[in-house]
């Protein structure tokens, strides 16, 4: 559902930014939002007409004459003063505005790969974020028509910023901008956590998200809601004994009401977490989803160059969080050495796996239910442990690196330092450097 502005929200009602993206369809930038009072999230397209551009040092006609033969997707070239921070200096550039982002980079022949450029390499959803001054895990009202940050009172502001010792006042506004961002009060999303297991008619081989050709024979989810359920593809007529179980196992004669199923359930979260889903669980999803012709509306997966997504939620991929070797260190004083399910729940949770001695394929009905639920449990348990420790942390982290929930997840320091740097350069006014000259 998109946001329409101030339509159906009240002037209270709190909003928790947890990421951006770009509708290639519609061609606009979006937010996604989650409403403290529902619990969901809402897409906010942009209704500031903002479009992906980038820099060069050519003029406007020595850049119409070296990309004349895509001219017809150049909006503007606008002459613009940058601070050059490198050379301390102020510089003039051309500004090229254009209608996607792939003509700025990502595909052959875009500017780029053609002339000389600054600030082409910066995915646009990022960069939006920058030109919005908007930081996810932030909290948000919408106040005629623009998102206005949950911030503390000034006082109290000032109350904590005098009991930082040796304080400059050179440095007092910075401070401030600090605690503004890192006293701000937090919100609790809903969350899940989602498994899935895929039938294969040859044992060694697994299944390709890209083609997905095999059936999803089984979807597991744990919710903070106090969901607990198995959506189960019925195979033949072996009778599927759930007595002893202590979540629900719902048995689909047909995938695609299956699916279709779990996609309305995955409607209720506004963080859906996986473990290696970026590889392997949400593309199967997606995909299998096309092919069996379930509409948009439902299949609300987005699979991109890194990774996959929700358009209504974040997605959570525990994996990658894991592999960063500075949550592994100082965030979990290097309990677990591997990056496995369970070498990470052995370690942090004092459980693994359901261990199974047969394929996927060939498990019994209640062995696939038993071994998928468990797989979903421990990636809930790990987002719950210690009072959601994972949730938290993501969200504080996204707000000092200014990135979103997906890409913190993806990206180790440097990512996030680059991407503060970003942000800082971006609200100063200044040029963000090429790599090459850095």
């Amino acid at each position: 559902m998109q946001l329409s502005l101030d339509e159906h929200l009240k002037p209270d009602c709190r909003l928790l930014l947890l990421s951006s993206g770009y509708d290639g369809e519609k061609g606009q930038a979006y937010l996604k939002l989650m409403r403290e009072d529902t619990g969901k999230v809402e897409v906010l397209y942009d209704n500031t007409g903002h479009q992906p551009y980038c820099y060069s040092d050519l003029n406007a006609s020595e850049i119409l004459e070296s990309l004349k033969d895509i001219s017809d997707s150049i909006l503007s070239i606008d002459d613009e003063e940058k601070f050059d921070a490198l050379r301390l200096r102020n510089v003039r550039l051309s500004k090229i505005v254009v209608k996607d982002p792939l003509t700025v980079g990502g595909r052959k022949n875009s500017i780029r790969e053609r002339i000389k450029t600054w600030e082409s390499d910066i995915p646009y959803h990022l960069n939006y974020l920058f030109d919005r001054g908007l930081i996810c895990g932030m909290i948000y009202t919408m106040s005629d028509g623009e998102l206005k940050p949950v911030i503390p009172e000034a006082a109290e502001l000032q109350k904590l910023a005098s009991q930082l010792r040796k304080i400059e006042i050179s440095d007092l506004d910075e401070i401030l901008k600090w605690l503004e961002i890192l006293e701000s009060g937090q919100l609790d999303p809903p969350y899940c956590a989602l498994d899935i297991e895929v039938f294969s008619p040859v044992a060694t081989r697994l299944p390709d998200p890209s083609k997905a050709e095999d059936p999803v024979i089984a979807v597991s989810m744990r919710g903070s809601d106090g969901r607990k359920e198995v959506f189960m593809l019925r195979r033949g007529d072996t009778a599927i004994e759930t007595a002893g179980f202590d979540f629900k196992v719902s048995i689909y004669d047909s995938e695609k009401k299956m699916l279709e199923d779990v996609f309305d359930a995955l409607s209720n979260y506004a963080i859906i977490a996986t473990f290696n889903g970026d590889q392997f669980d949400l593309p199967y999803l997606h995909n299998r989803a096309k092919r069996l012709e379930v509409g948009k509306d439902k299949n609300r997966i987005v699979v991109g160059r890194e990774g996959a997504t929700f358009t209504n939620a974040a997605h959570v991929d525990l994996y990658s969080f894991f592999l960063n070797r500075s949550i592994q260190i100082y965030a979990f004083d290097n309990k677990y050495r591997e990056y496995t399910l369970d070498a990470i729940s052995q370690s942090l949770l004092g459980k693994g796996k359901i261990s199974v001695e047969r394929p996927i394929s060939e498990l019994s009905p209640r062995e696939l239910a038993a071994y998928s639920y468990g797989d979903a449990l421990l990636v809930y348990e790990l987002l719950s442990n210690n009072e959601r420790l994972i949730i938290r942390l993501i969200l504080v982290l996204c707000r000092i690196s200014r990135l979103p929930v997906e890409d913190l997840c993806r990206h180790g320091v440097s990512g996030w330092i680059k991407n503060l740097l970003y942000y800082e350069h971006r609200r100063r006014g200044w040029l963000i450097p090429r790599s090459e000259e850095i």
